[in-house]
């Protein structure tokens, strides 16, 4: 449960904060360029949890990193005192 609650956190949250930015002012008023301004608001909750998911893959490389290291200093403890 904890982990289901975790995920949909993890997912729900970058989408929420997504479009806080306020949209651009557009003087023209032509609806062509308003659909071209328009784009990137629709883009950004695409986008956000894709970034969210290459922060957490990084964040997952460097514990990875941390954890071999460890193990290798666990290994060399372990062959000293043999």
């Amino acid at each position: 449960m904890r982990a289901t609650l975790r995920t949909a956190a993890l997912i729900l949250l970058p989408c929420l904060c997504a479009g806080c930015e306020p949209p651009p002012q557009s003087g023209a008023g032509q609806s062509g360029e308003n659909e071209k301004a328009a784009t990137p608001m629709l883009a950004k909750p695409v986008l956000a949890p894709m970034a969210a998911r290459e922060r957490l893959l990084h964040d997952l490389d460097v514990q990875k990193a941390a954890a071999n290291v460890r193990a290798g200093q666990m290994d060399s403890v372990i062959d000293s005192g043999r």
